[in-house]
């Protein structure tokens, strides 16, 4: 008997659950108990079950590597017996009780003992052939991996959300509202701090400021009027907005200094937003060609989602691109269609998904309970319907480190 394409995929996306449990349960242990000896020492557990347990976080690439490194059952109830006495803890109980019941379902669905499903794995890796797309999603893990060592920064999911509309004051431009919402942020101390770009488009660059707390209970503050930058409390960090140590020297950056509050090593979120009503000229009624929606992966990412929102009337009247460039948005670029800066682009084109944002199918797509409400709440600060509008995205597991993804809008 032998795993299926799918089955394997399964079992692979229960080994990553498995891990997440591994690590909740050794950031309970004490840190000189996080090593196999600390471990073997302070819980009186053999050696090798120590070993393998403690390898299935530090060692393993994939999922499947974690269910290949673990212990056994028996070797999963010892270590829990004996770390449930040392700590008489609730949350530990039911890290192990979530590990240990997923692990059992993994073993009695497809073999049966854990050494026959390990053998099995195994088989099916060896005879799986690896596609060019598969081998490249291998090396940029890889490469997220190793980067967020070497530079101490790693972020587990951003988050780009663009609205576009004609201005209502004066249709001869265009409106737009950036928000970037970063999730599970890691830096440590020796990390630089976080900085966010807000470029512009039509060769004019965006000039900020300190944004504005919002919460979602005061979006009445939202000023539809004037060029403004925000905070929005409800996606970030309590007291990230204490963290901000001014506006960058070319006044299109943000930063924040996470040492301010003591970070180092701890997940925060961070959104913030900024809003130009006179972004650039319409194509509709100008000479206008082209807007753009990028992302700068300035640190290493797990998964980069750039979502672009275009009102309908502007959306028939464009072809939608995206592309993935070697460097950072640059503010002459931003007024160029894609194709007259190939030279800079790499090869792999991400894939344009069209959905409804008006739909609540679109968040259950993508498996982020809060996008559809942040995109709700957008809009309910612009003061627009999202019948109106128009959605398309691009969904990046693991993109490459210091280069910009972006959807174009070439107008006809």
């Amino acid at each position: 008997m032998s795993l299926t394409k799918s089955e394997l995929s399964q079992l692979n996306r229960n080994g990553e659950r498995i891990k997440s449990n591994v690590r909740s349960i050794l950031q309970l242990v004490p840190n000189q108990s996080r090593t196999i000896t600390g471990l073997t020492n302070w819980s009186g557990v053999n050696k090798s079950t120590c070993q393998r347990f403690i390898h299935a976080l530090t060692k393993s690439a994939s999922g499947l590597d974690v269910l290949l490194m673990l212990p056994g059952i028996k070797g999963l109830h010892q270590l829990a017996d004996s770390l449930n006495q040392l700590l008489d803890d609730e949350q530990l109980n039911e890290y192990f009780s979530q590990l240990i019941e997923l692990y059992k379902d993994n073993v009695h669905e497809h073999a049966r003992s854990h050494s026959q499903l390990k053998t099995m794995i195994t088989s099916a890796i060896q005879a799986q052939q690896t596609s060019p797309e598969e081998a490249n999603f291998e090396i940029r893990k890889q490469l997220y991996q190793a980067n967020s060592e070497l530079v101490g920064e790693s972020i587990e999911s951003s988050i780009g959300i663009q609205f576009l509309q004609v201005n209502k004051q004066d249709t001869d431009f265009l409106s737009e509202f950036i928000v970037t919402n970063r999730n599970q942020v890691v830096l440590k101390n020796s990390a630089r701090p976080l900085i966010q770009t807000f470029v512009g488009n039509e060769g004019q660059a965006a000039v900020l400021s300190k944004p504005k707390a919002l919460l979602s209970t005061g979006f009445d503050e939202f000023d539809t009027q004037h060029e403004s930058t925000y905070l929005l409390q409800d996606y970030s960090h309590p007291r990230f907005s204490e963290c901000f140590k001014g506006v960058g020297k070319l006044q299109n950056s943000l930063i924040y200094d996470h040492t301010s509050i003591n970070l180092e090593n701890k997940l925060f979120n961070a959104t913030l937003g900024y809003f130009n009503p006179n972004a650039q000229h319409n194509p509709l009624t100008t000479d206008a060609y082209v807007n753009t929606h990028g992302a700068f992966c300035r640190s290493p990412t797990k998964r980069n989602l750039i979502i672009s929102l275009i009102e309908k009337r502007l959306a028939l009247h464009s072809i939608p691109k995206a592309g993935c460039y070697q460097t950072s948005v640059k503010i002459q670029e931003t007024s160029h269609h894609s194709d007259e800066i190939w030279n800079d682009r790499l090869t792999g084109t991400p894939e344009i998904t069209l959905f409804n944002p008006a739909s609540s199918y679109f968040e259950k797509t993508l498996g982020l309970d809060h996008v559809g409400t942040l995109i709700e709440q957008c809009a309910e600060m612009l003061q627009v319907d999202l019948v109106d509008y128009l959605g398309y995205y691009i969904d990046i597991d693991y993109p490459i480190w210091l280069t910009t993804y972006r959807i174009y809008f070439d107008f006809e």
